[in-house]
């Protein structure tokens, strides 16, 4: 291994940790944390206000849920930067669905290529979701395994997605958010094929599904 590997996978290494490190963070910040939202649904209540309430208090149970299943996934750097997008999901108002069904040990593709494809598919989500009320918000990503590789399927409550843009919308350029804005999944696209993987698109709901081999 010469010099510029070594260095790359340093700073991998340092990446990894610095992800660790945050996921250890965002844990220690929910513990605390939970006093101030305990006070905030006792308030509600106390003014009567049952509905707000219960929406608050389905979020909060839905945060928990999303950090049990993150847990499963034996894998650091990943689990931090979802557990990331579920915070920045709720802030902007979205219901975020995770379910982990199996764990990431045997998955070859690195974490920071994966971070890549998810991130990617998840903001478009985010952004197609926004617009819809906000009971209407929802995204759903499941993580399953088969025999023969890894799936990862992400799905929105945004509006149908034309078929003919199914295989247009991974070209460079080709978006439906405007022009110049659509170099994010032209790059999941070269990612998910560079690792041996595959992607496939449907319409409505809009998902995408991420298929690597083990």
């Amino acid at each position: 291994m010469d010099i510029k590997e070594q260095q790359k996978l340093l700073g991998q290494k340092e990446k990894e940790m610095d992800s660790l490190q945050n996921l250890l963070r965002t844990v220690r910040a929910q513990r605390h944390d939970i006093i101030n939202h305990l006070d905030t649904v006792y308030a509600l209540l106390s003014l009567g206000r049952e509905v707000p309430a219960r929406e608050y208090t389905g979020q909060l149970v839905q945060v928990a849920a999303n950090t049990s299943h993150l847990l499963r996934l034996e894998q650091p750097v990943v689990a931090a930067f979802l557990q990331n997008k579920a915070s920045q999901a709720m802030a902007r108002g979205i219901t975020f669905y995770i379910d982990v069904r199996a764990d990431l040990k045997g998955l070859k593709v690195k974490p920071y290529a994966l971070v890549t494809v998810l991130g990617n598919i998840l903001e478009n989500a985010m952004e197609a979701v926004e617009p819809l009320p906000g009971e209407q918000r929802l995204i759903q990503l499941d993580i399953s395994r088969s025999e023969t590789g890894y799936i990862f399927s992400i799905s929105n409550s945004g509006p149908p997605l034309d078929p003919a843009m199914k295989e247009a919308i991974f070209r460079p350029g080709v978006s439906t958010k405007g022009l110049d804005r659509g170099l994010g999944l032209a790059t999941v696209w070269e990612m998910v094929i560079s690792h041996g993987g595959t992607i496939e698109v449907e319409t409505d709901p809009v998902t995408f599904r991420v298929k690597f081999p083990v």
